[in-house]
């Protein structure tokens, strides 16, 4: 071939400027990496005009060569696939060193892709020191290429990889943030849904959605022992699952629970694993990644997933899975609570229906005895001028008789619920706020509102504890009224050498000042649904307790309420 001129080689320096820049720009293009790659390949033809050339990527599966972009060669090349160390690309591939061959039907390495390839340069790519890659130009024939070729392309090249790697982790991130978007989304759903049913077949469901995995199953722990027991499985039917339980001690990730860490098992069949073993079996599995379910710093459950083939887990497989894990804690934890919270609630109705027919009753009675009183004592002086014997007087007794049953029926109702003292009995008073608070804490996240409990000692009342909790309760419900967009509710505890005082507090509008005074009257409510009877309940729960309750103040600050209680019954 004749020498090129100095003339040939500065218009090639300028294209390949000129080129240089074109591939730096194709960064900002929004393209896929096969957009980007033909761009980079034509740019190529235009700096050396090759007979062919063609770029080929390294599958990070198989690891082996497959060429993405082609010019000049057949249409059936693109599918052929090298391994590393194969043909001249491979070798590029396999050494990380750029290859000029003069005259490919004298290397053994070389393997035909055309009839008329006659001379050959491969480049490789490279991301921080690996091969990810090799650039490949031809020409027809013998000798066609120069050193100052190779260095030209291996500096092409040199940009052309650094172009690449960042598309690449522009996908990346891209790719994760549509993930982690998507995991988010799911996460709210999963939140948002009290059924707990549904919810542990949706939480299965979305870690395979996520995962290239062949089972996901979710095991929730007994609270009163050390079973794990199988609440959920997708992937297969729950008919194929003869074991449904485990103890801790009996699989290889006790260190999941034990330590609250993910925990990985690479290869089943080999491990001592007692738990699955027929699963494992019967649907050949190879590796585990078992999750601990943690809500409160405490393993809730476990969420496990197994996959077909031996599988090493990545960083990203393993951060999605324990994110759908977080969700999930915090979501079946919701269910269950908004469960208690709703049959609590349905109790403490039906309480508060009974509490009130009986002061509806108390208030009808003592209405009623003081005009019978009076009717009473009249008729028995209308009665003292009757004959007797005679009808008149016969009737009167009869009449009186009635009046003296009146009065019985009276005072049974007004004496009704006084001998009560069975149901006192010792009750911790932490533990009773602490139970209380725990019922409304889905209310109180609703409605964004901090509720603060502050208690140093651990005190014991001999007390009605039903009735205890549903003051507690109705004044936490009382305050969150109050605070319809959110604030901070205060609850302290405070020892007095005879007495316990307990302050509630919250940040609200306050009590209108015109019912202040008459807060604790039957019947007598500063809201539109509400039934009056709240506050007098209290009261009188906590007479029936030789306690007693007083509004400390109420203003545009909020409102504080003070509750006496005896140290002693």
């Amino acid at each position: 071939m004749p020498k090129k001129s100095s003339f040939a080689y500065s218009n090639r320096q300028r294209s390949l400027i000129d080129s240089l820049y074109r591939i730096s720009r194709v960064v900002s293009l929004d393209s896929n990496h096969k957009e980007i790659l033909n761009i980079i390949i034509d740019e190529i033809m235009e700096v050396f005009q090759p007979y062919a050339a063609s770029i080929a990527l390294i599958d990070p599966k198989t690891k082996d060569l497959e060429i993405v972009v082609s010019r000049g060669l057949e249409r059936d090349s693109e599918k052929l696939r090298l391994k590393i160390g194969q043909g001249i690309t491979g070798w590029v591939a396999l050494h990380g060193q750029p290859l000029l061959v003069p005259n490919v039907r004298m290397d053994k390495r070389y393997v035909k892709l055309h009839e008329g390839v006659a001379s050959e340069i491969a480049v490789p790519m490279e991301d921080r020191g690996n091969v990810i890659g090799v650039v490949n130009i031809d020409t027809d024939q013998v000798a066609g290429f120069h050193d100052e070729d190779l260095k030209s392309l291996s500096i092409l090249t040199q940009e052309a990889s650094r172009v690449v790697n960042h598309i690449w982790l522009f996908s990346q991130l891209r790719t994760q943030k549509n993930q982690l978007q998507t995991i988010i989304k799911a996460g709210q759903k999963l939140v948002q849904n009290l059924q707990s049913p549904e919810l542990l077949d949706q939480i299965t469901e979305k870690v395979l959605q996520f995962t290239n995995c062949k089972i996901c199953a979710l095991f929730l722990k007994d609270p009163d022992s050390e079973k794990f027991s199988l609440q959920s499985i997708s992937g297969v039917q729950a008919h194929d699952i003869n074991e449904k339980s485990f103890q801790l001690g009996d699989t290889s990730f006790d260190v999941a629970i034990s330590r609250k860490k993910q925990v990985e098992v690479m290869d089943l069949p080999k491990t001592e694993e007692y738990h699955f073993v027929p699963v494992i079996q019967k649907f050949k599995l190879a590796s585990l990644l078992a999750t601990p379910l943690i809500f409160e710093d405490q393993v809730i459950g476990m969420l496990n997933v197994y996959t077909e083939n031996y599988h090493r887990f990545s960083n990203p497989e393993k951060q999605t899975v324990y994110a759908i894990a977080n969700f999930a804690s915090i979501a079946i934890q919701n269910a269950n609570l908004y469960q208690r919270l709703f049959k609590t609630e349905e109790q403490l109705r039906k309480n508060d229906k009974l509490t009130t027919l009986g002061f509806l009753s108390a208030e009808i009675a003592h209405e009623i005895r003081n005009p019978l009183t009076v009717i009473k004592l009249l008729f028995d002086n209308v009665t003292l001028s009757l004959p007797s014997p005679s009808t008149s007087f016969d009737d009167a007794e009869i009449i009186r008789e009635k009046f003296l049953q009146l009065e019985e029926i009276v005072e049974r109702v007004l004496n009704f619920g006084k001998s009560n003292e069975r149901l006192f009995m010792p009750c911790n008073l932490n533990e009773l706020l602490l139970e209380t608070i725990q019922l409304v804490r889905l209310k109180l996240h609703q409605k964004r509102i901090v509720l603060q409990y502050e208690n140093n000692y651990s005190i014991t009342l001999n007390a009605n504890k039903g009735q205890l909790q549903q003051v507690i309760l109705n004044l936490i419900i009382n305050s969150m009224e109050a605070l319809p967009h959110g604030g901070v509710i205060t609850i302290k505890v405070d020892e007095k050498p005879e007495s316990i005082h307990i302050l509630f507090k919250d940040n609200g509008s306050g009590i209108p000042l015109k019912i202040q005074p008459k807060i604790f009257d039957s019947f007598l409510s500063g809201r539109h649904t509400g039934t009056g009877l709240g506050m007098t309940v209290i009261k009188q729960i906590l007479k029936n307790h030789q306690g007693d309750i007083t509004l400390v103040r109420s203003d545009s600050d909020g409102t504080l309420f003070l509750i006496i209680l005896p140290l002693r019954s």
